[in-house]
């Protein structure tokens, strides 16, 4: 389980590193669970938890997306400026506008 607090503090500290015109960071956390039956008794239980980080990042209408599953505040850093530097290198999408506002 992740910690609310901490995990807020990395994120804002990690969108102070972006360059672009704009940036969206987007926390996913799922939980998996799978029991399997066999006559009548249980023989596989698992269980997962995942939390993943979605960074999209637009300059001049160029868009750069990365992702990491380290939530620590240096991977979301790396994770945002490796964004921004994808969006410089991707051709401008004439169709996008921009990022939903609050």
């Amino acid at each position: 389980m992740i910690e609310k607090d901490q995990t807020l503090s990395s994120l804002k500290a990690a969108m102070k590193a972006f360059t672009a015109d704009q940036i969206e960071l987007c926390l996913i956390g799922e939980d998996l669970s799978l029991t399997r039956f066999a006559e009548s008794q249980i023989h596989q239980n698992m269980y997962r938890a995942d939390t993943t980080v979605y960074v999209r990042a637009i300059k001049d209408k160029k868009i750069g997306i990365t992702s990491t599953g380290d939530l620590s505040a240096e991977s979301l850093k790396r994770a945002v400026v490796d964004a921004c530097t994808i969006a410089a290198l991707m051709p401008a999408d004439a169709d996008f506008d921009s990022l939903p506002t609050p």
